[in-house]
């Protein structure tokens, strides 16, 4: 039996058996075979993923379902990753700062005075690396506040460290979802997921250091596989909420 190997329309990357979003630019796409046809939008439809419903008792979520609201995923990041990366997020400032007080201290000090300098250094250093181990502490507790929901008709994010913030962004809302591997990200073997909003824009919602872990539209520490799933999950999800919801772009 010939087998057609089906391709993006947009980037022309080939695409998974039943991949209606292409795992490389993330777009919705005509699938189109080498063939030189194009499925209809009817077949398309009828190959998209159904989610299983996650089932959830009132009190098991920090949050209110909306009517007829369901739960499909619940999405917490990869625990050694996230707190290695949100321990460097909160002392990598602290670590320019040292390495600036270092210097400035070997160049204006005087030479006589010079074992005077460096024990204010070992000081400071020990103070840093008690910094250290306290945010690593501290990054142990806020992994367990970082939990994100996905339902049909939104995508819920909570964070935070003693106490938790909750806020959501309704599906129909996102512009985008956008899978980012900065430097830090790469090194660790993990993906962050940024879920644009109408209005919004990438760079704004990564910001630099503890910023990237503020808002519930950004998923931190994933598995790059596990990635592309959400990814792919929050295009369908959002899409057929449009079409419930009339807003169709």
């Amino acid at each position: 039996m010939l087998i057609y190997m089906k391709y993006c329309s947009y980037c022309g990357s080939p695409l998974k058996e039943g991949a209606i979003f292409c795992s490389s630019c993330g777009k919705k796409v005509d699938i189109i075979d080498n063939a030189g046809g194009n499925i209809s939008e009817e077949a398309q439809l009828a190959e998209d993923n159904e989610y299983e419903t996650i089932n959830v008792l009132p009190g098991d979520l920090p949050f209110q379902l909306q009517t007829g609201e369901k739960v499909h995923a619940i999405v917490t990041p990869e625990k050694n990753q996230f707190i290695v990366k949100f321990t460097i997020g909160l002392v990598s400032g602290l670590a320019f700062l040292y390495l600036f007080l270092a210097v400035i201290l070997l160049i204006k000090t005087n030479p006589n005075d010079m074992g005077i300098a460096v024990d204010a250094l070992v000081i400071i250093g020990i103070i840093f690396l008690v910094v250290i181990l306290i945010t690593f502490f501290v990054a142990n507790i806020a992994y367990n506040k970082y939990y994100y929901w996905i339902t049909n008709h939104r995508v819920v994010g909570q964070r935070g460290i003693i106490g938790y913030i909750i806020d959501s962004i309704p599906l129909e809302n996102i512009a985008d979802v956008i899978i980012s591997r900065q430097i830090l990200d790469r090194m660790l073997g993990i993906s962050t997921l940024v879920i644009t909003p109408m209005g919004g824009n990438m760079v704004s919602a990564l910001g630099y250091g503890t910023n990237t872990f503020s808002g519930s539209n950004v998923f931190q520490a994933l598995l790059p596989d596990k990635a592309v799933d959400i990814q792919q999950m929050i295009f369908n999800l959002r899409d057929k909420r449009k079409k419930e919801t009339g807003r169709v772009i």
